[in-house]
């Protein structure tokens, strides 16, 4: 899928993972449940170093699990039938290794879908795949099938099917104990579409509808796990209750893809640090929940510390939000860095949650509604600290993070610039002055090019609005709000 990978049961150190879907009845039991990440994003893949890193941040929030899926990794989906060279294998082998000793396993997936012609040939060379994955400590098996063309061998439900049983039964032969999971091209959408072939609107086009996919699925063992979406791509919300519904429909345990904060295909050049805005419960009504990677690894990790606090602990959104970003910030030693800019970034384009900058928000609210020189002096106080993150960004002392950041801390400083200028303007025109009404408008349409999202601050364009969500949202552009409201009293 445009945001996917898969994940898979293991005990111990690594597993693989198998993509597709499943059949009806009793699922069967699979524990412990999996809580952690997927690299499953289209974009450069992480080095090997950011991994261990990640690696080490799920162990220390108390999650367990690493689904390996880069989409542009061309031995894991173009090139997947050629072994990862000398050097590649040797880092994934230490990948495994390390999720091992850190108690995190590392799930190798495989995506074959793009090209898999279902011959002797690619049934060969899918086995000795299989067996370079194991050979490198995985544990079980993950096989992707999704975003598969259209017309292809690889889109028909009886070949993805011959090769999950194949994938299955060789894993299966070396360890008794691995997992192979799946996901197939209908990896979203509710359990009752799914089973009438009611499916939402896709990119793609299959000939055949969903439900000939989940009935040929019937067929696998109904102990291989199935990745899900939700009812989109990126569903506004995934909900125990929907959860609970597919898992009985599918008949085999469920683990959910949950594909925030990933920023790939449309939302690419955007970040998103703030909340993660799925209930807590989500995990105990699954057999497992995945969220997917930002191409920033560091600035992922605010969303995934959220989420250990929210499934493991019981907390609320905003209450594991702020505790993720100050765990975050420790463990990078960050200061508060993350803390301070997270909140300029929280809002998602296609979540329910709009609010980026609250604070200063209801500080601009208080200045329109009480124009005091205390209010006036509180919100010149948070813009000028906004304007100086960057500045605090760009002393940190990895480098990486910095590289991550910048971006987005320079766009809050220019904002917090253009609202300072509008700000100085009213009170220039309240004392009898002319400030600059033209100069200010310019500015105005700068702030509008600073964040990227779709469909710049309008609704998520309707063919997009389809692909990925039920819904969209229109961010609330802060800034933008306080300079439009300045040039109305000019």
């Amino acid at each position: 899928m445009r945001t996917l990978s898969v994940l898979v049961r293991a005990v111990g150190s690594i597993s693989l993972v198998v993509a597709l879907a499943c059949d009806a009845g009793a699922p069967a039991p699979f524990e412990p449940r999996w809580a952690g990440v997927i690299e499953g994003f289209y974009g450069e893949p992480y080095t090997h170093e950011a991994r261990l890193q990640v690696i080490d941040f799920l162990a220390a929030r108390g999650l367990d699990t690493y689904v390996y899926g880069p989409k542009d990794d061309p031995y894991h989906r173009d090139r997947w039938r050629e072994p990862y060279p000398t050097d590649a294998a040797s880092e994934l082998q230490a990948l495994v290794a390390h999720g091992t000793t850190r108690g995190v396993r590392v799930v190798l997936a495989l995506a074959p879908g793009s090209d898999y012609a279902a011959d002797e040939a690619d049934e060969a060379a899918l086995r000795a795949k299989l067996d370079q994955l194991l050979d490198m400590g995985a544990q079980s098996v993950c096989v992707l099938f999704d975003d598969v063309s259209p017309g292809s061998p690889a889109a028909e439900p009886e070949v993805q099917v011959r090769a999950l049983r194949l994938a299955y039964d060789h894993v299966r032969a070396r360890d008794r104990d691995a997992t192979v999971c799946f996901i197939g091209p209908y990896y979203f959408g509710t359990a009752e579409q799914l089973a009438s072939g009611d499916t939402p609107p896709f990119a793609f086009s299959y000939e055949h509808p969903s439900d000939a996919y989940y009935d040929a699925y019937r067929a696998l063992p109904r102990d291989m796990p199935i990745l899900w979406t939700g009812r989109h791509v990126i569903p506004t919300t995934i909900t125990a209750e929907e959860a609970r519904a597919m898992r009985r429909f599918v008949g085999r345990p469920l683990l959910v893809w949950d594909n925030v904060p990933v920023n790939d295909m449309v939302l690419t050049g955007d970040v998103f640090l703030g909340p993660w805005q799925r209930p807590g419960e989500l995990l105990g009504a699954t057999d497992g929940v995945l969220l997917n990677l930002m191409t920033q690894p560091r600035a992922s990790l605010v969303m995934v510390g959220a989420a250990a606090h929210a499934m493991l602990e019981g907390s609320a959104p905003e209450a594991a939000w702020t505790t993720g970003a100050a765990d975050v910030d420790a463990f990078l030693s960050s200061g508060d860095a993350l803390q301070r800019l997270a909140p300029y970034y929280r809002s998602h384009p296609l979540l329910p949650d709009t609010r980026d900058a609250v604070q200063l928000a209801q500080r601009m609210e208080t200045f329109w509604t009480d124009p005091s020189a205390a209010n006036e002096a509180a919100l010149r106080e948070e813009l000028l600290a906004a304007e100086a993150i960057a500045a605090d960004v760009a002393t940190l002392s990895d480098a990486t993070l910095i590289t991550e950041l910048a971006p987005a801390a320079a766009s809050v400083q220019r904002a917090a610039e253009v609202a300072r200028a509008a700000l100085d303007a009213v009170l220039d025109a309240r004392n009898g002055g002319s400030p600059d009404r033209a100069a200010l408008e310019a500015q105005r349409a700068e702030l509008r090019t600073l964040r990227p999202q779709p469909g710049g601050h309008a609704p998520v364009p309707s063919l997009v609005q389809r692909f990925i969500s039920d819904g969209s949202s229109v961010r609330v552009d802060v800034f933008g709000a306080f300079v439009e409201r300045a040039l109305e009293e000019l």
